[in-house]
């Protein structure tokens, strides 16, 4: 493969990578237990995170395997928002979870509740009528 990662993923429950020079499918993983929401490739081009419903699924890049090498379940929505930290140590997500929000008298509960999913790692924070789920692992 070549030194430009080129992925593609979406709702036909497949994940392809593509020759970015020929436009040529090289590769094709099945992912067949939801649609694809966001793909994110790690900043050395080792790890692939593929996000469903409700799950994220971590793939060796390098390897050609079709199996994930990690799988990080927790989430009860779509996962719509991933990311790795940096040097890979750490990677987080955020899913559409319907967390009821508190009551306006409780106006500072979202931050509250941010702050404690902040230290923890896992949480859910709710803020205009907005429900967010987040969460963090350690890879």
């Amino acid at each position: 493969m070549s030194s430009v990662v080129l992925v593609t993923a979406g709702y036909d429950h497949s994940i392809r990578f593509w020759e970015a020079t020929t436009g040529v499918c090289v590769r094709t993983i099945p992912h067949n237990e939801s649609q694809v929401n966001k793909l994110e490739i790690s900043a050395d081009k080792v790890l692939l995170a593929a996000a469903g419903n409700p799950l994220i699924k971590i793939y060796d890049v390098p390897s050609q395997s079709n199996q994930p090498i990690s799988t990080f379940e927790g989430h009860t929505g779509n996962v719509t928002s991933i990311g790795f930290q940096k040097d890979k140590r750490w990677m987080y997500s955020g899913t559409h979870a319907r967390v009821p929000a508190p009551p306006p008298s409780h106006a500072h509960a979202p931050r509250a509740q941010a702050a404690r999913t902040a230290r923890s790692g896992s949480g859910t924070c709710a803020a205009a009528g907005v429900s967010v789920s987040t969460s963090h692992a350690r890879l």
